[in-house]
């Protein structure tokens, strides 16, 4: 238990840190437009009102490149990183992708609270998972893993549908998918640490980014416009389905509970959630 403590904690303080910055970053934006109608003796001092304008000319604009390459040069160290100490297996580097889920989450929470691009800008929670599936096909390619290349490929498609079609780009659809993304933050604890209490959390979270949140998206996308016949919008029920029958899978698990026989059975639902948590990702596909 003080082992499953001391990570989870780990877990959160290395997550914690990126959004602090991020955070910080917002309120100096927000502050430097407010300050202009402010009393000369009021202003700011020139660094905060110069980390304000390099925020929006270089990050928050739409053509900044830095919200790819700062992601993509911290994924790609960790996957040398991972290389080069064989101990250290990228592809079951929880923590890892846990910071991925949470930093697209913090970031995509960021874009849709403020839903005004000269501040947050949209294309930064998807220019950090593109960057992040990069890597993750270069790992799938190097490690021979054929389902995962292609995954790899449909979420980064996915991520080139949000970032180009209007229709995804104007609702932010990329940010609300990652909601869906909580549900495998849990499910890398569930099956580093297989707890009964920590697999029922798991349940519940589910239901409500999966099974509920994702009709919810659906019917914006149709309220805003979007046929039924729309590839999009197929590729999105497709998905749905995958969910209710994993979720079925879920359901059983916790109505047998937790006994040494069910605890052999949930080992090996648990492997095949990591296919579903996978194909959780191509939600994100769905919504581009």
């Amino acid at each position: 238990m003080q082992k499953m403590i001391r990570s989870l904690v780990g877990d959160v303080a290395s997550l914690l840190l990126p959004g602090f910055i991020i955070l910080r970053l917002l309120i100096l934006n927000d502050s430097a437009a407010a300050f202009e109608s402010y009393a000369e003796e009021k202003r700011p001092p020139p660094y905060l009102m110069q980390s304000s304008t390099f925020w929006r000319e270089h990050y928050s604009s739409d053509d900044a490149i830095l919200p790819f390459l700062f992601p993509f040069l911290l994924w790609t160290c960790c996957w040398i990183y991972a290389r080069i100490f064989k101990k250290k297996d990228f592809a079951k580097w929880y923590s890892l992708h846990t910071l991925h889920h949470a930093g697209a989450i913090a970031q995509a929470s960021c874009s849709l609270y403020f839903h005004d691009d000269a501040v947050f800008h949209e294309r930064i929670p998807i220019l950090w998972s593109m960057s992040y599936f990069v890597i993750d096909i270069v790992d799938c390619l190097y490690m021979g893993h054929i389902l995962y290349i292609a995954h790899g490929v449909v979420c980064l498609a996915l991520g080139l549908a949000n970032y180009n079609i209007p229709l995804l780009r104007t609702l932010r659809m990329n940010s609300k998918a990652t909601y869906i993304e909580t549900s495998s933050i849990l499910l890398y604890q569930v099956k580093q640490y297989r707890q009964p209490w920590l697999f029922l959390l798991f349940a519940i979270t589910y239901t409500c980014c999966r099974i509920l949140w994702i009709p919810y998206m659906m019917k914006e996308l149709l309220d805003n416009g979007m046929e039924y016949t729309n590839i999009i919008f197929l590729l999105l029920v497709v998905f749905y389905f995958l969910q209710i029958h994993w979720y079925i899978k879920i359901i059983k698990i916790v109505i047998t509970g937790a006994d040494n026989t069910n605890n052999k059975k949930e080992d090996g639902d648990g492997d095949s959630k990591k296919d579903a948590a996978a194909d959780t990702a191509n939600k994100s596909e769905k919504e581009e």
